[in-house]
């Protein structure tokens, strides 16, 4: 029995898969960065929140996650995986080659990844073989739910936003500057926070203030990501995550007027890797 693990910073996807059956188990799960929560904690909360969904020990575990592109994050990973699967083949790596691994499969590619976060890479079939970093909430993340939650809470506060979207972000959100502070300088996982307002732009996709923050946000994910891969028109481009899958129209617009091919766009990775490791 394989499990496998796609962990981004809001929750993660958990898939078990039984090389001699068809079905698939899927369940999820709170959002593992080893970044920000320590050993114990995330112990307890695999514990609770995995163990009940199996029926025997796993053989192999595989692990994608945020904050596992370093040695020392995925040594954290799978030094606390191990406690709990003491008898699994245990493999951790970088959130963004479990991308690569279920939107490309084995063949090549430029893999995207736009979520509460975003990143890409050039996927050579088998491993990541250049990398822009994406830099996180702060410096980059562009088109990613924390990048438009924070140009959106950000427009409401300098009274950029539109007087109706602004209303109607008011009643949905009461937002002020007190609660603001508190979450992006006292709480843990500001880039959180901000994605949640992303949910906002995606209940008013159709009003245009809201289409145009997409617009921009991709297309400065384009321009300062996919485009500076050396010789980037000559891979076909795959998506996944919650705001790409939502914006389908937008990047299909932007990778025709980049003469790119689209060939996926996904919601989760993790039904793909569950594809992979059962085939390969």
């Amino acid at each position: 029995m394989i499990l496998i693990a796609d962990s981004g910073s809001t929750k993660t996807d958990w898939r078990i898969v039984q090389q001699d059956s068809p079905e698939i188990i899927a369940f999820s799960g709170t959002g593992i960065n080893p970044y920000y929560t320590d050993k114990e904690t995330l112990i307890k909360q695999v514990q609770s929140e995995v163990r009940e969904n199996l029926h025997e020990e796993p053989e192999k575990v595989f692990f994608y996650g945020a904050g596992c592109a370093t040695d020392a994050g995925i040594a954290s990973v799978k030094d606390f995986l191990q406690e709990i699967f003491p008898t699994a083949d245990i493999e951790v790596a970088s959130d963004l080659l479990g991308a690569a691994r279920s939107l490309c499969q084995q063949e090549a590619g430029i893999a995207c990844i736009i979520g509460t976060g975003s990143n890409s890479c050039v996927y050579d079939g088998q491993s990541i073989r250049d990398h822009i970093p994406p830099l996180g909430y702060i410096l980059g993340d562009e088109g990613s739910g924390s990048y438009l939650g924070k140009r959106l809470i950000a427009d409401y506060f300098k009274r950029i936003m539109p007087v109706e979207i602004m209303e109607n972000f008011k009643a949905s959100y009461s937002p002020d500057l007190d609660t603001l502070y508190d979450n992006l300088f006292r709480k843990p996982y500001p880039n959180r926070y901000l994605a949640k307002f992303a949910q906002f732009i995606i209940e008013n996709a159709n009003d245009a203030y809201c289409t145009d923050l997409v617009y921009d946000g991709f297309l400065e994910f384009f321009e300062r990501n996919i485009k500076k891969y050396p010789n980037y028109k000559n891979y076909p481009l795959y998506f996944t995550g919650s705001m790409a899958f939502f914006f389908k129209p937008v990047l299909k617009e932007l990778a025709k007027t980049s003469g790119l091919v689209l060939k996926k766009i996904t919601q989760h990775p993790a039904d793909g890797l569950a594809e992979y490791h059962k085939n390969f």
